[in-house]
């Protein structure tokens, strides 16, 4: 399991996490000091093993605080966004009765019916404080068996809170770590959200697991890329985990830069939303780097993933290690067995029932598999478009549509029909030097694929909305479309 103390020790001068455009840094032993402080504060509260304590935090160090002295405790963390309405938190504190809220905003009061739970906390106070080093060495935890309840998004209804199992997170993530040779050098990038499943992980477990430095970045936006150069040469990052989207947009500020940011990033972790193979091949010409793409779900950890061991395949998503089970459904869906699988949704086994069934969980994604193990995605099972009869499947539809010259970026989606049942539209961005027309695209896209698959029509928007882990919001385009149409 997870040796705390141990760790702490063994790393004590080393540092764990930095806050890159605040200088706040904390050490190994200062995490475990803080740690315990924090811990002793909330038993002192009546926090005892077992209860559900709610983290509202940004990527700030906090956090990581936090979710360590709620985990030693026996307790099981809540982490969830700090920007969500109230209304959003008494949902998430009713559904896991909750019985603290700790954060370290002042600034943003919480909904006046939930102002008796909240607990400021403050990395300074706590290195002000020092405990006694026995009182420390002879503490023993009963850690929970429950890692953390990481509330979903919710985009397809309301959110639900996957329980992930301690046990199978951590083999998950030691046998991830080992795979990318993970150690005391290791510096990762971090700009990911730590209310969300990969920042939470690479904020916390899997680099404490290993003694690496976590680069602790605001969430990803205009400032941390104009800045990036900063945190791989001023900080030293060496590995990065990120979103395509934020591909992206380092490719386009790269210029920027002096040249001798390239070949400092050892390893790029993307995953949570499709990588376009030509995003990845001009990041890593761009940056002399490796990318590696993954698969999985907050609900699994990782089906398939690259490693520096495996060769990549272009399409191909990653290669299915040997314990993990997949297979494919009838109807093209992706099914997965493992010991990393959760362990439901939290005070919900309808919801559960829906997606799991003892043996297999059902993605909703769909793919194959080719014969060296290797999977491929096709895209998300309620996003196929039945026209006429024919699946379609919108990913296809909009890879043909990005190869056009001056296309930035595409979705894709069906949408009620008369004559076909459901008719397909493509949102499309373009570059503003590019002289480009709906006919000109529709024309290019004829010539590629079958006419049964080409958009009824195209509109072009500024951008395609899509949510902080860079997946599209269907949703939002559907409105958008109902105002066109």
């Amino acid at each position: 399991m997870l040796d705390f103390i141990k760790k702490c020790e063994e790393n004590r001068e080393h540092i764990f996490i930095i806050e890159p455009f605040t200088q706040r840094t904390v050490t190994y032993g200062q995490l475990l000091n803080c740690c315990m402080i924090l811990k002793d504060e909330l038993t002192q509260m009546g926090v005892s093993k077992g209860d559900r304590i709610v983290l509202s935090f940004r990527n700030e160090i906090e956090y990581v605080i936090s979710y360590f002295s709620v985990l030693c405790l026996g307790a099981i963390p809540v982490p969830v966004n700090p920007d969500v309405k109230s209304t959003e938190i008494q949902s998430i504190v009713s559904d896991t009765l909750a019985s603290i809220i700790l954060t370290r905003s002042r600034e943003e009061e919480k909904s006046h019916s939930l102002s008796s739970l909240v607990h400021y906390v403050e990395m300074e106070s706590f290195l002000n404080r020092e405990r006694h080093a026995e009182d420390t060495i002879n503490t023993e935890f009963e850690y929970s068996e429950t890692a953390a309840i990481m509330y979903t998004s919710g985009t397809t209804g309301k959110p639900k809170g996957v329980v992930l199992k301690l046990k199978a997170v951590l083999n998950g993530f030691r046998e991830f770590g080992e795979d990318f040779d993970f150690d005391a050098n290791t510096r990762i990038i971090q700009p990911m959200p730590v209310y969300h499943a990969d920042g939470w992980c690479f904020s916390t477990l899997l680099p404490f697991l290993f003694g690496s430095t976590v680069i602790l970045a605001p969430d990803f936006g205009t400032y941390v890329a104009l800045n990036f150069d900063k945190l791989v040469c001023d900080f030293k990052g060496n590995t990065m985990i990120c979103v395509p989207s934020m591909l992206s947009l380092l490719i386009a500020v790269k210029d920027r830069f002096d040249d001798k940011i390239k070949g400092m990033l050892k390893h790029v972790l993307c995953g949570s939303a499709r990588l376009d193979p030509e995003i990845l091949f001009r990041f890593e010409a761009e940056y002399n780097t490796k990318v590696y793409d993954n698969y999985g779900l907050t609900e699994t950890l990782l089906i398939a993933y690259y490693s520096p061991k495996i060769e990549y395949r272009c399409g191909s998503v990653g290669k299915i290690p040997k314990n993990r089970e997949v297979c494919i459904a009838e109807d093209g869906e992706i099914l997965v067995s493992s010991e990393f699988l959760f362990g439901g949704y939290y005070n919900n086994t309808i919801s559960t029932s829906k997606v799991y069934d003892g043996k297999w969980f059902y993605t909703g994604d769909t793919g194959y598999i080719d014969e060296d193990n290797y999977l491929y995605l096709t895209g998300r099972k309620k996003e196929i478009i039945n026209k006429g009869g024919i699946k379609v499947y919108p990913n296809e539809v909009s890879e043909t549509i990005l190869r056009y010259p001056g296309i930035i970026d595409v979705a894709t989606i069906g949408f009620e029909d008369e004559m076909y049942g459901e008719e397909i539209y493509s949102f499309v961005v373009s570059s503003p030097d590019v002289d480009i027309s709906e006919e000109k695209v529709l024309s290019y896209v004829k010539q590629n694929i079958s006419q049964l698959k080409c958009p009824k029509k195209i509109i072009f928007i500024d951008i395609i909305p899509k949510n902080e882990l860079g997946k599209v919001n269907y949703k939002v385009l559907q409105e958008k479309l109902k105002q066109v149409l």
